[in-house]
């Protein structure tokens, strides 16, 4: 009756109805980003409550968790923020205040628990908290999490509070102007974003996503919200957070030892007695298979209300099957319940793996440099990937089931392309449980990027202790997935202060000292207090132990001789080997292209004069400071000076970016087992800038906004494949390497054409078996290429190389192509058509067919969602089978072949 009554008086005000009074909801699966814990003493206040700004000229109800600009679209006040020129045109929304309110229910039994805590998993970003007219808290860093004890604000019925979250932009530009007093006038550089970017100023002064205040890939959207769950927790004994799993393989006893810390808390003084059991299950037929038991009698809780305790499982080999990296076997996940049982019971319920990892920085014999690179189970592994951006640019939208299911298939998209590793960048967010439960699952190892990018970052007490609980609560939170391989302190941090990226020369002296008090002194130590189960390095890119030993700071963090290095060479041929450097291991390399033709249509109303060259949208939607010059220099170098449609520019642009990682990808790969004299090689990691995308907009990414694989990912899938076949030329020598990620020899047959593109004629074969020699790349041939030729000017070439094995249960091939040229001198038109010559569910086979050489075959259909099994390619023959993989099973066949569009080089007019 009492809610009836609320909803009468809230339409005679005129008022929105606030929230959902009397409808808390009693949690059953509640973890760190609010799931996971099993009690019946935890309530959510998710739903819907009210959001409305200082003058309430807004006042509507929105989603918690969620954010104001989910909210706005949702309640019809602003359109679809990624279209147009939105991220303009919404400013306002950040530079408001914004209240968000509710009523919620406490009955007499839940008020008769001892402890009632308030717990706030994330808010985005500045909060003052208030609980039935009581300020409470208030809250600065959207990484955190908060909890107050509220027994003693609370009441029997309906009780409301007020989260009001104050502009980000207005707050950053305050504490900038703290921030440079106490610094005597020198301020934090950099002050702002480039003006290309139509960003926002001082972000490097708040903890919240750096990203939202715009990227040069990415729109300003600087958020507010309660961005996860908040939960009411009622209890009497203990409840249970964290749990922290240290897994120590002993060799020499044949067991492992896993050092459980499990992470209690509590009102202050409170008397605790019970039994904290914990079980481990195998992951096959889920029986108890592991268990400890450790009794409480009579503990007092610390002032803090939080204690840690310790117990150990020994687990014999003969019960464990590793976890391994995508590629190299399977990812068993065993499930480990707590359980703490006194008068109450609570548990924590998650999956962990059995690997080990080591980062390997050894010297050289004779040589310079230490190397770099990761064992996992003992086995050096290459590392192959991406970088990982926030998968949306709103926080809240990562949590929704439309998010995961955007997580989830960004990272199957890595896992089919081949990928064993993305790493995870400081610019945007901590991501979800799910997400890193999900890469758990498909074994794709992270490298874990702490929250701070291509800035210097305050130093001052209040910043550091905020940093430092982040950084405590978010190793606590994730350190037990087996993903995580490896922390990081910061993106481009050290390499911008040596090089002087943001005029901080004059004040050297202090930034360093600000960057080793925030780097080292708090997050490497608070590193090595919780995690020792991995790696860490203080900067990427960096020089790993040799920057330690510098100071922090080494006098060159680019040295390809040490540690990670990020590579970006924009000026030079892209298509060129000699382009890319001999290192170690490349954390980011890229170069930009354009997101498919749908996908910037979906972007703007206008997509008859949004979509052309040098439009006003496409210039806004640009924020690389050189603007498309890289492009336009990379498709000067390989293609014809001709005026082309906008689509083709498109298309061209990609052919640019996918040619261009597959030679750098494939150098990195082959020098897994070189070793130059000048010390360079031995190259381990490849981690291409970037996977996916926040928004319609030009980018470094391999698959679009919205999900549509460029080009690049398709190479990506083969260049990243356990064996790859690959080859160079240069100075008329051609080199062919086989590079191999499998445990076992194999034979192969190796096969390599000289095909003469004009004539669309092979004009020399040669074929060779050979041993391809596991975890290795070696050169399998080298040979002058000009007795292959004969008479055939190399500019009229293609060098086609191919390879054939049987690893013991399946026949494999896969076939590349060595580039002896560029393309200014591909003339002909090819006709070629594709049929669908097979359906079976969702997927299709296909026959191509075409009369003459067809370069970068580009296949499209704009019916259904899916993958090609190979795009992007060279037909050197008349005829090749592809496959479709779609998600819709009732597209007919007719349908379907309607909706096939074929484009090549010199035939683009069926570009969708």
């Amino acid at each position: 009756m009492y809610f009836f009554i609320i909803l009468l008086l809230s339409l005679l005000l005129n008022k929105p109805f606030i929230g959902e009074a009397g409808k808390i909801q009693t949690v059953s699966s509640m973890g760190n980003d609010g799931r996971g814990q099993e009690t019946s003493l935890v309530h959510s206040l998710q739903g819907t409550w009210n959001v409305t700004n200082d003058d309430h000229s807004i006042n509507v109800f929105c989603d918690v968790p969620g954010g104001i600009y989910s909210d706005l679209m949702k309640a019809g006040i602003i359109g679809n923020i990624y279209k147009n020129y939105n991220d303009i045109e919404t400013r306002w929304i950040a530079k408001e205040n914004w209240n968000y309110f509710t009523n919620f229910f406490v009955s007499g039994e839940m008020l008769a628990r001892k402890a009632i805590f308030l717990l706030f998993n994330g808010i985005d970003t500045f909060a003052t908290i208030t609980l039935n007219g009581k300020e409470i808290g208030y809250t600065k860093n959207m990484f955190r999490r908060y909890r107050y004890s509220v027994k003693d604000l609370l009441q029997i019925g309906i009780n409301n509070i007020s989260v009001y979250i104050h502009s980000p932009i207005e707050i950053a530009n305050k504490e900038f102007e703290v921030e440079t007093n106490r610094r005597g006038g020198v301020p934090v550089q950099p002050l702002c974003t480039p003006a290309k970017y139509n960003g926002e100023c001082h972000v490097n002064h708040i903890r919240k996503q750096q990203a939202s205040f715009s990227w040069d890939w990415g729109p300003a959207f600087p958020s507010s919200g309660i961005w996860k769950m908040p939960i009411l927790e009622t209890y009497d004994v203990v409840m249970m957070r964290d749990i922290e799993v240290h897994m120590d393989r002993l060799y020499e006893m044949k067991r492992w030892d896993v050092k459980l810390i499990v992470h209690l808390e509590s009102i202050p003084k409170n008397m605790i007695s019970g039994s904290l059991v914990s079980n481990l299950f195998h992951y096959k037929n889920k029986t108890r298979f592991i268990v400890n038991e450790t009794n409480i009698d009579n503990y007092e809780m610390p002032k803090s209300g939080r204690i840690a305790i310790t117990q150990h499982l020994i687990v014999p080999d003969n019960f464990v099957e590793l976890w391994w990296p995508n590629g190299y076997g399977l990812q068993p996940m065993y499930d480990l319940t707590v359980s703490f049982n006194s008068s109450e019971h609570v548990s924590k319920s998650i999956k962990v793996g059995f690997r080990t990892i080591k980062l390997i920085e050894n010297p050289l014999v004779n040589y310079e440099g230490l190397t770099f690179y990761f064992k996992i189970n003992d086995i050096p592994i290459f590392m192959k990937g991406s970088n990982w951006i926030p998968s949306n640019i709103l926080p809240e939208a990562t949590l929704s089931e439309d998010g995961e299911k955007r997580i989830r298939r960004l990272l199957m998209d890595a896992k089919i392309a081949n990928m064993n590793m993305l790493r995870v960048w400081g610019g945007g967010l901590y991501e979800s449980d799910y997400f890193y439960s999900v890469a758990d699952e498909l074994g794709i190892l992270i490298w874990q990027d702490f929250m701070f990018a291509c800035s210097m970052y305050p130093a001052s007490d209040s910043f550091l202790k905020n940093v430092e609980k982040e950084i405590e609560q978010q190793i606590i939170r994730l350190q037990y997935h087996p993903s995580i391989a490896i922390w990081a302190g910061n993106n481009e941090n050290e390499i911008a202060l040596r090089n002087n990226w943001y005029s901080t020369a004059s004040n050297f002296s202090l930034f360093k000292e600000d960057y080793v008090k925030l780097y080292a002194d708090v997050i490497k130590t608070k590193v090595e207090q919780l995690d020792g189960m991995r790696p860490f390095v203080v900067s990427s890119p960096g020089n790993g132990r040799m920057s330690e030993s510098e100071g922090y700071i080494a006098q060159n963090p680019g040295s390809v001789l040490y540690g990670d290095v990020h590579v970006y060479n924009y000026y030079s041929n892209a298509w060129s080997p000699s382009s890319y450097p001999n290192l170690r291991f490349s954390s980011e390399y890229g170069l930009q292209s354009l997101p498919n033709y749908q996908t910037l249509a979906e972007a703007t109303d206008n997509p008859s004069g949004d979509l052309q060259r040098n439009s006003a949208f496409m210039k806004h939607r640009q924020h690389f400071i050189l603007n498309y010059l890289v492009m336009d220099l990379q498709i000067f170098f390989q293609f014809p000076t001709e005026k082309i449609e906008f689509k083709d520019y498109i298309y061209r642009s990609q052919i640019i970016q996918a040619v261009a990682m597959k030679v750098e990808t494939e150098k990195y790969r082959q020098l897994r087992n070189t070793l130059y004299n000048d010390s360079t090689g031995l190259t381990m990691g490849a981690l291409y800038w970037q996977l996916n995308d926040v928004w319609q907009a030009p980018s470094w990414s391999s698959i679009d906004f919205a999900g549509r694989w460029k080009m690049l990912h398709y190479y990506a899938k083969n260049f990243f494949a356990p064996i790859l076949i690959s080859g160079n030329l240069n100075d008329g020598l051609l080199t062919v390497f086989i590079s191999s990620d499998v445990p076992t020899l194999l034979e192969a047959s190796m096969t390599i054409i000289i095909h003469k593109y004009q004539l669309f004629k092979d004009i020399n074969t040669i074929t060779k078996n050979v041993s391809i020699i596991p975890q290795k790349s070696l050169i399998y041939y080298q040979n002058a290429l000009k007795p292959l030729l004969g008479k055939t000017d190399l500019s009229e070439t293609i060098i086609i190389l191919k390879l054939a094995w049987d690893d013991g249960s399946d026949q494999h091939s896969m076939d590349n192509y060595v580039l002896t040229g560029n393309f200014k001198k591909v003339t002909n038109e090819p006709h070629t058509t594709c049929t669908v010559i097979k359906k079976q569910g969702p997927d299709f086979q296909l026959l191509l067919r075409t009369n003459s050489f067809a370069p970068f075959v580009w296949l499209q259909t704009n019916i259904t969602t899916g993958i090609f099994s190979d795009n992007g390619f060279m037909m050197t023959s008349t005829e090749k089978y592809i496959y479709f993989y779609g998600n819709n099973p009732d597209i007919s066949n007719e349908d379907f072949q309607a909706s096939i569009r074929v484009s090549s080089l010199r035939n683009t007019t069926q570009l969708i």
